[in-house]
């Protein structure tokens, strides 16, 4: 017979048998394994790992095509038949699931998980396996019934099933730390676990296998179905790792946390400091304790000196220029050169991060030397990790910086965590600072009119009170208080690329305090906002702030809502605040959008809603607080939602910030001589 000659016999011979099924599954692998190839320009280290597992799948497939290759040749080229049972099949399933879920731990887990695992399971498969040989010689004509031997090979393959399972539990667990926001992860982590159950069912199918072609058949497709599951999902998978995002969700979470207990903290001690150099100092501690390091230091810049002075050391902290005649670890003979240094912009390395305002962040230096960083009392307190941030004020100019060196633990390195910690610390180390210069001028002065201009001044900082135009916005807004100093906050943050979040809050009361209660919530929102995209977990954040804190008895409304114009959609919740009014420019209408919830600050279990809806480009985004709306004049009558309604549409075609103006100008109109009862504060959103 010719062998390129087949007859309708023979090729039927193909998909009536397990060569057709094991083929495809190999057609999948190689298909996996060419994709690899894009995903390696990006230099991912997981890729080398996927097709090491992919390579697995693959030899394991061409055996078994070599087992079965009688099926197709043996009519032209009368090879021998290679003996083939199911004690070799479930040997064979188990070796090659061991590794690839070997490699797939190390990929979503630590190497040291990855070890555990394969010694653990090895172990345990290699237990079967002289088990097995020790039943007898006579094991590869093991039968259905009466022969023991069939149970080692029920007990494989329900070992194989085991450590699939296993895999499939620790994606769950994965699921927990994934951003939901991702369809990419998401998606991933599902196939990733048919994946595991298709090759799981199709263990269970060998179990059964026996001598039958058709159940031998059913379990080969059914493995073909796993890979081409292993296909789709590999490449996104790269991009996973458990305990990288366990650690990022916890460390954001850390952050958030440190930082709301560390407001209270300052709070608390600025209303009982004789000076702000007790505040400067718990500041100091804060970053030292916050990051683990061994020493933490502070500058600031003083305008009369023309230079940077120490202002406050916990721990140890090496000078920034080579110290002499230190040959012994004292701590005192070191903090003192420290503390004596002065240095300008870009003298040292200190100098050097207040001059181009970027922090400095390295680990190793006793490895890789840092061409600005020296090794300043080298033998007697070696630097092996350090960073540096800038503080920088209101017009973005460095006016302070703070360094953290050395972890307590010698072995550990400053993570980008640490790096966020020691900036956010820097942005609130020069809000304690104003705000310490204010209280205590307010305590002292009575709270005169020059204090409450100050505050005014503070507060108004604080609000992005300029014009903002952006690709897929515009946005202004405005807050004029009552008394001078207000409680009303709003702010907009970018996200991402067309992703955008707007909050605004109205605190109960006015004047100083509730000013105090708008900088903390200024704070989480600030902190938080990045991390986080559920606009019920940030209302969740801001109550617990507030509720924490022991110094404050105020509660505020809230409102946030985040504009993704990817999708086209606004996620929202709101705390008690007037509800969100959007005009619809393609549809011609309006629509108020609200959420039950009760004001943050007064109940430390206070649930908080999260609704969706669906925005579109030139929609009109409205928010204002009830100053705005409950606006009275002599008559007592309110200007009302209804009138602010027709001031949208009838200026619609402005600019956010003409808009606004006209309908301030409207409300002043409106109640004519009748005095201010409230803070007026209103926001508008164009979207583009």
């Amino acid at each position: 017979m010719v062998l390129n000659q087949f007859s309708l016999t023979e090729i039927g011979a193909i998909f009536r048998n397990s060569t057709f099924p094991i083929m495809l599954g190999m057609a999948f692998l190689l298909i996996a394994l060419a994709g690899f190839f894009e995903y390696r320009r990006k230099n991912n280290p997981a890729i080398p790992l996927l097709v090491a597992a992919t390579s697995i799948l693959l030899l394991k497939a061409i055996l078994m095509l070599l087992v079965n290759r009688h099926i197709v040749w043996d009519a032209g080229l009368n090879w021998e038949r290679i003996p083939w049972t199911a004690w070799n099949n479930a040997i064979l399933e188990a070796v090659t699931t061991l590794a690839v879920m070997y490699v797939l731990f190390l990929l979503i887990h630590r190497k040291a998980s990855g070890r555990r695992y394969l010694i653990f399971n090895g172990g345990i498969l290699a237990g079967i396996i002289a088990l097995g040989f020790l039943a007898g010689s006579d094991l590869v004509t093991a039968t259905w019934i009466g022969n023991q031997q069939h149970w080692i090979v029920m007990g494989t393959h329900l070992f194989n099933m085991w450590m699939l399972e296993q895999l499939v539990r620790k994606s769950n667990e994965l699921s927990d730390y994934t951003d939901p926001d991702d369809p990419h992860l998401v998606t991933s982590i599902g196939v990733l676990q048919m994946f595991c159950r298709t090759s799981l069912f199709a263990n269970g199918v060998f179990i059964f296998a026996g001598s039958s072609p058709t159940v031998v058949y059913l379990g080969q497709a059914t493995q073909a179905v796993a890979y081409f599951f292993f296909m789709l999902f590999s490449g996104h998978l790269s991009s996973i790792s458990y305990w990288e995002s366990r650690d990022r969700v916890n460390a954001v979470t850390r952050e958030s946390q440190i930082m709301v207990e560390l407001f209270e903290l300052i709070n608390n001690t600025i209303t009982k400091a004789k000076g702000v150099d007790e505040v400067l100092k718990l500041i100091t501690e804060s970053a030292a304790r916050t990051t683990t390091a061994a020493g933490a230091a502070m500058w600031l810049y003083r305008e009369n000196k023309q230079a940077f002075e120490n202002v406050s050391i916990a721990g140890v902290y090496p000078p920034l220029r080579p110290a002499k005649n230190i040959s012994v670890y004292r701590h005192d003979t070191i903090n003192q050169k420290t503390s004596q240094e002065k240095f300008g912009y870009g003298k040292t390395y200190a100098g050097v991060v207040a001059e181009t305002r970027e922090p400095i962040h390295v680990n190793d230096l006793l490895d890789k030397p840092h061409p600005l960083v020296e090794q300043t009392t080298k033998d007697a307190f070696d630097i092996k990790s350090l960073i540096c941030v800038p503080i920088l004020d209101e017009e973005n100019k460095a006016i302070g910086v703070i360094g953290v060196v050395n972890k307590d633990d010698l072995y550990s390195r400053f993570t980008p965590s640490d790096l966020s910690l020691c900036q956010v610390l820097g942005k609130q180390t020069i809000l304690a600072i104003r705000h310490f210069e204010l209280i205590q001028e307010s305590i002292a002065k009575k709270v005169s009119d020059r204090d409450v201009s100050i505050a005014s001044q503070i507060q108004q900082n604080l609000l992005p009170t300029e014009y903002i135009e952006q690709e897929n916005y515009e946005f202004h807004g405005f807050s004029v208080a009552a008394k001078g100093v207000g409680g009303d906050y709003f702010d907009i943050m970018n996200l991402e690329p067309g992703r955008f979040g707007v909050i605004m809050s109205d605190v109960a009361g006015k004047g100083i305090p509730a000013s105090l209660v708008m900088v903390m919530i200024s704070t989480v929102f600030r902190t938080m906002a990045a991390s986080t995209s559920s606009t019920k977990v940030m209302a969740e954040r801001v109550n617990e702030a507030l509720c924490n804190s022991s110094t404050m008895d105020r509660y505020a409304t809230f409102y946030y809502f985040i504009v993704d114009m990817n999708k086209g959609e606004m996620v929202y919740s709101n705390a008690a605040h007037g509800p969100l009014l959007v005009y619809h420019a393609k549809r011609d209408e309006f629509e108020l959008y609200d959420t039950g919830g009760v004001p943050v600050g007064i109940a430390r279990d206070a649930a908080y809603e999260e609704k969706t809806a669906k925005i579109d480009k030139g929609d009109i985004l409205v928010l204002y607080t009830d100053g705005i709306t409950e606006a009275m004049n002599l008559k007592r009558d309110q200007y009302s939602i209804e009138r602010l309604k027709e001031q949208v549409k009838l200026h619609m075609d402005k600019p956010a910030n003409e808009m606004t103006k006209v309908i301030y100008a409207d409300v002043k109109e409106f109640c004519g001589t009748a005095p201010q009862h409230d803070d007026e504060t209103l926001l508008i959103l164009k979207l583009r």
